[in-house]
C-alpha cells in the first residue's frame, strides 16, 4: 500500500504534490490549534470561576468578621454603662427610659448597618430602638422570644450569636435578621440582656452582582446554617460542601444527589464556620459553546483561502522568493546603504515589483534611522532642559526665604546687596538666548550664589573659588555647577552640624588639553550605601533618557548630582569623566574632567 501511495505520488507534478502537502499540513495545524484552543479556553473560564468564587468568599468572610467584631463592640458599649447595669440591678422600668433609648439610638446612629439595638431585664421588661409589637405590661410576650428560652439566662459569660430569622421583637414579621446576645452583669450576678440586630440584605448584596447560578452559604461551627442565597436540600449536601472546600482548595466534584458537576470553593473563617459556593461546571462552558460554530466556520474559511492562495501562487513564487530572500538575509545596518541589488530574473511581474519595493524600503529604512538618531539627540536636549527651567523656581523660593528672614531680624540697607545678587543670579539663569556659557561666567554667578549663602549663614559658612583663567573659556551648559553647591548646603551639612562649612571649588589643568573642576566641601559625605549605588542611577538614568523610556522623578536634591554628570556627558560625550567620593577626612569630593573646548565666535 505505502509502494503504491509512494508511485503515485512520484507520477504526480510538483505543483500539485505541493497543494496536497500544504493542505495536509494546514488541516494538521488548525485542528492542533483549535484543540490548544479549546483546552486554553476552558482552563481560563474554570480560572475564571474559581477566581470569582474565592472573591465572593472573602468579601462576605469579611463582611461577616466586621459585623461580628462591630456588634460584639456596640453590645459591650451598651451593656458595659454603669447607669444601665444600676437600672437593672434595681428593677426600675425601662421601658420608657428615654436617656437609655437615646444611649442605644446614638449607637444605631454611628453604624448604618444596625437595625435594632434591645435591652431586656430578667423580669421580662425591654426597650428597643425600633417600634416593637409587644407590650412591656406584658413580659410573656417578651419572654416568648425563642433566643431568650434558649439559652441559660444566669450564665455571665454568655455570648449568643443568632443565625437569620424574621425580627422577633415585632409581630407582624417582615425583616430577616440575625444577631448578637451579651448579658448585663451587675456585681457578679446577671441582671438582663442585650442584642444587637443587623439585616441578612447586607450578604445578599454582596452577591447581587455575581452570576445568579451561584450557590452560597455560610455555616455556623454548630453544623446550622447562617445564610444561603439558595435552598440546600440536606445536611449530607451541606457536609459534601464543607468538606469539599476545606483547604482554602477549588474542586470539580459531581453533586451527590444530582451527579451534576461543579466547580466548589469555600473557607474557614476565625470563629469555625464555613463558608463555601459552587457554581454548575456546564454554566461556565457556555460561553465556550456559544462561539463553536464560530470558531469552526472561522478554520474552513482559513483553510480553503490558504489552499486556493498556495494553488495559485506556488508555481510562481518558490523559486524567486528563495532567491529574494536570500539577499535579503545578507542585508544588515553596515550594509544597508548599498542600494544595488542584483537583478532576480523572473517572469513574475509581482516578483520584479517586490525587488523594487525592497529597494525603496531599504532606502526609507535608512533615512528612518537617520532621523531617529537626530530625534533622540534633540529629545534629550528638550528634556534636559525642560528640567533645568524646573530648577528655577526652587531656587528663587530659597532666595526669597533668605530676604524674608533678613528683612525680618536685621532691618538694615544690605538687604539691598542680596537683592542685587539675587538679580544678577536671576538674570543669569533666565535668559534663554542660549543653552551654553562658558566657565568663566558659571563661575560668576556661583560667586554670586555663594554670597547670597554667606549672608544667611555668616560666619558658619566659607568657600573659596581657586579657577586658572585659562580655563575661563571652556563651554559648559549653563546651570551645572550651581546644583552641586546646592547639593553640598541642602544635604551633605543637613547631616552634620558644623562650626564652619566650608566649600571649594578648583579648576585646572591636568595636562595641556585636559581639564578639571573640583567641588569639595566638609559635610557629611555621602552614605556609602548611596555612593555604591549612584553611578549605576546616572548611567540607568541616560539609558532611559535615550530610550524614550519615563526616567525617575527627581527631586531638586536629586537632580544636583545625577541630572548635573547626564547634562556634561550629552555635552561632551566620550571625551568627558567624572569621580565622586568622599574626602579621607570629612566631606565629600566630585570631580568633573573633559578635553578644552572653546565656542567658536
Amino acid at each position: 500500500m505505502f509502494q503504491k501511495i509512494k508511485m503515485i505520488s512520484s507520477r504526480t507534478k510538483m505543483h500539485t504534490r505541493l497543494i496536497i502537502t500544504y493542505s495536509t499540513l494546514m488541516v494538521v495545524i488548525l485542528l492542533t490549534l483549535g484543540i490548544l484552543f479549546g483546552r486554553s479556553a476552558r482552563t481560563l473560564l474554570q480560572e475564571n470561576a474559581a477566581r470569582n468564587l474565592n472573591t465572593t468568599i472573602s468579601a462576605v468572610e469579611k463582611r461577616l468578621d466586621i459585623a461580628q467584631s462591630e456588634m460584639s463592640l456596640f453590645v459591650d458599649y451598651i451593656r458595659e454603662n454603669p447607669e444601665i447595669k444600676k437600672q437593672l440591678a434595681e428593677g426600675h422600668r425601662i421601658t420608657s427610659n428615654i436617656w437609655l433609648k437615646r444611649l442605644m439610638t446614638e449607637v444605631i446612629n454611628k453604624n448604618s448597618q444596625i437595625y435594632r439595638a434591645s435591652v431586656i431585664s430578667l423580669s421580662g421588661e425591654f426597650l428597643s430602638t425600633n417600634e416593637a409589637s409587644f407590650n412591656a405590661t406584658t413580659p410573656q410576650g417578651v419572654m416568648g422570644n425563642e433566643w431568650l428560652r434558649a439559652i441559660d439566662r444566669t450564665d455571665p459569660d454568655i455570648v449568643v450569636f443568632l443565625p437569620p430569622r424574621y425580627d422577633n421583637w415585632i409581630e407582624n414579621r417582615h425583616v430577616m435578621v440575625y444577631s448578637l446576645v451579651k448579658p448585663v452583669v451587675y456585681i457578679g450576678r446577671v441582671v438582663g440582656h442585650v442584642e444587637i440586630q443587623r439585616r441578612v440584605s447586607e450578604f445578599s448584596e454582596i452577591i447581587g452582582g455575581a452570576n445568579d447560578d451561584i450557590t452560597l452559604a455560610i455555616v455556623m461551627s454548630n453544623g446550622k446554617v447562617f445564610f444561603s442565597n439558595k435552598k440546600l436540600v440536606s445536611k449530607k449536601l451541606i457536609n459534601h460542601y464543607i468538606a469539599a472546600s476545606s483547604g482554602n482548595a477549588v474542586h470539580i466534584l459531581p453533586n451527590p444527589f444530582s451527579n451534576v458537576l461543579e466547580v466548589i470553593a469555600g473557607t474557614r473563617t476565625k470563629q469555625g464556620w464555613a463558608i463555601f459556593a459552587n457554581l454548575n461546571y456546564q454554566k461556565i462552558l457556555d460561553p465556550l459553546q456559544s462561539v463553536q460554530k464560530i470558531i469552526f466556520m472561522a478554520i474552513l474559511f482559513v483553510f480553503l483561502f490558504s489552499v486556493m492562495f498556495i494553488f495559485i501562487f506556488s508555481n510562481r513564487l518558490t523559486i524567486p522568493l528563495r532567491r529574494l530572500k536570500n539577499h535579503i538575509d545578507t542585508v544588515n545596518l553596515d550594509n544597508l546603504h548599498v542600494n544595488e541589488i542584483p537583478l532576480l530574473k523572473s517572469e513574475n511581474d509581482e516578483i520584479s515589483a517586490l525587488q523594487d519595493t525592497f529597494e525603496r524600503m531599504q532606502t526609507r529604512l535608512k533615512d528612518a534611522i537617520d532621523m531617529e538618531m537626530k530625534f533622540r539627540s534633540l529629545q534629550a536636549k528638550a528634556h534636559f532642559d525642560a528640567l533645568q527651567a524646573r530648577i528655577n523656581p526652587h531656587f528663587i523660593f530659597n532666595v526669597l526665604g533668605i530676604l524674608v528672614n533678613m528683612a525680618e531680624e536685621y532691618e538694615q540697607p544690605e538687604i539691598a546687596d542680596v537683592c542685587q545678587k539675587l538679580s544678577n543670579n536671576l538674570r543669569y539663569t533666565t535668559q534663554a538666548s542660549d543653552s551654553t556659557t562658558n566657565v568663566c561666567q558659571e563661575i560668576e554667578n556661583v560667586k554670586d550664589y555663594l554670597a547670597l549663602l554667606k549672608k544667611r549663614f555668616e560666619h558658619r559658612l566659607e568657600y573659596d573659588i581657586s579657577v586658572d583663567e585659562k580655563l575661563y573659556p571652556q563651554i559648559l551648559p549653563k546651570f551645572c555647577m550651581q546644583p552641586l553647591i546646592e547639593n553640598s548646603v541642602a544635604h551633605g551639612f543637613a547631616q552634620k552640624i558644623c562650626d564652619v562649612m566650608h566649600i571649594s571649588i578648583l579648576g585646572r589643568f591636568l595636562s595641556s588639553d585636559t581639564w578639571e573642576i573640583q567641588f569639595s566641601d566638609n559635610g557629611a559625605g555621602f552614605p556609602p550605601e548611596y555612593l555604591n549605588g549612584l553611578i549605576e542611577r546616572i548611567e540607568d538614568y541616560k539609558v532611559k533618557v535615550l530610550t524614550h523610556e519615563k526616567p525617575e522623578e527627581l527631586s531638586i536634591g536629586g537632580m544636583g548630582i545625577i541630572n548635573t554628570i547626564a547634562r556634561l556627558s550629552f555635552f561632551f560625550g566620550d571625551k568627558f569623566r567624572y569621580e565622586i567620593r568622599n574626602a579621607d577626612d570629612d566631606g565629600a569630593v566630585i570631580s568633573l574632567m573633559g578635553k578644552m573646548t572653546v565656542k567658536e565666535a
